[in-house]
């Protein structure tokens, strides 16, 4: 399987998005940002409703204006990592 097989997005430049090796996957240029728009992911609004709740939202400005955006970035790049896992056979 390569990384033209994958459902996940493919890299912007000419490298190899990931590569099965034995029982590992090799990643790169996974990053925040939604592949089918260009739309980078700033905080909560931009992951779907039941990733906001399982990560921490609480609807008080103060602490989600502060700790959503890292918050939403790192549960989006996981989760696109666990894709592409996935595609490649293995799990997480």
């Amino acid at each position: 399987m390569s990384a033209s097989d994958t459902r996940t997005a493919q890299p912007l430049a000419r490298y190899a998005a990931w590569r099965r090796a034995g029982d590992l996957v090799l990643l790169s240029g996974v990053i925040a940002v939604e592949p089918s728009s260009g739309t980078i992911v700033r905080g909560y609004a931009d992951i779907p409703p039941a990733a906001r709740a399982l990560i921490g939202q609480t609807g008080e400005f103060s602490t989600d204006a502060k700790e959503g955006p890292v918050l939403a970035q790192s549960w989006f790049v996981l989760d696109r990592i666990r894709a592409t896992v996935e595609d490649a056979g293995g799990t997480m």
